[in-house]
């Protein structure tokens, strides 16, 4: 079958809305861009978007320029720039673009900067080197209601035992150091975490001013979800957004809506809403 008979099919399919489900960058991006080509309504962030939320720096970048709160940081590119000027220790070292599982190294020495630069410029071509915020590790949630008015979700606190979230925090590992079956879902039972965090109405505040006003800068759409840090004085940084949600029952936008204990947000009707939501925009074209 050619590119074209695939695309003659699927607009024979007369598909209402499409939920994506690949992850993989071609999934994340370009066949949502196809999507949008052909007037085939989905869920979930446009291309656009999440080319821009897939690299740490770009989204850095779009942040800054809107007077958002992210940590300092220098962008190093391979063949171009490779040795950063402008940082003190102690420091993260992060891929542009690989997951923080692999991809983010704390660094507090020399040495440990040459070995984190090594790693991450094996990963990606672009690297940050970021200002550590030393504090608390949280995660907020956005989602657009039906008349377009955005709603901050419960927040989520990690108690972390070191100073960043590790590959062993987020997946549930053998004693081998190789992921168990369902190793995500069975590292969320692990008392990690509280939802809803117990933060100052101040800080509360603070977060949902900032994930909103990013929300906006990203242009996002449907929902969004910001990896934060919190310093001493209770000043927010946005870390990264995290722009795509499977829908599963256990997925985290749909987690942290059950915890309003509203029924229009509550899981599966908050995807029907969105679901909905984009068929009679369709139908309105």
């Amino acid at each position: 079958m050619t590119e074209k008979d695939a695309l003659d099919h699927i607009i024979d399919l007369n598909i209402s809305v499409m939920l994506p489900h690949m992850y993989c960058n071609e999934g994340m991006t370009r066949y949502r861009g196809l999507f949008e080509k052909l007037n085939i309504p989905f869920l979930g962030n446009k291309e656009s978007t999440i080319n821009i939320s897939m690299d740490k720096g770009l989204t850095k970048d779009i942040l800054a320029k809107a007077k958002i709160s992210v940590p300092k940081a220098e962008l190093l590119i391979k063949g171009f720039n490779e040795t950063p000027e402008d940082y003190s220790f102690p420091c993260i070292v992060k891929s542009c673009t690989e997951d923080n599982t692999l991809g983010v190294k704390y660094v507090k020495t020399e040495e440990e900067m040459t070995l984190a630069l090594e790693h991450c410029f094996n990963l990606g071509p672009r690297v940050l080197i970021e200002q550590y915020i030393k504090g608390k590790e949280m995660r907020a949630g956005v989602i657009e209601q039906m008349d377009g008015s955005l709603t901050v979700l419960p927040k989520v606190e990690y108690y972390i035992t070191g100073e960043i979230r590790t590959l062993e925090d987020k997946l549930l590992l053998d004693e081998n150091g190789n992921l168990t079956k369902n190793a995500q879902a069975n590292a969320i039972k692990r008392d990690d975490r509280q939802c809803p965090a117990y933060i100052s109405d101040i800080l509360d505040k603070r977060i949902n001013q900032l994930v909103i006003n990013a929300h906006k800068a990203l242009n996002c759409r449907h929902y969004s979800l910001f990896d934060i840090r919190v310093d001493e004085n209770q000043i927010p940084y946005i870390l990264e957004s995290c722009l795509f949600c499977s829908f599963a029952p256990t997925s985290v936008i749909v987690s942290l809506a059950d915890k309003l204990e509203r029924e229009e947000l509550s899981h599966p009707n908050l995807f029907h809403s969105f679901l909905e939501r984009e068929i009679e925009i369709k139908k309105g074209h």
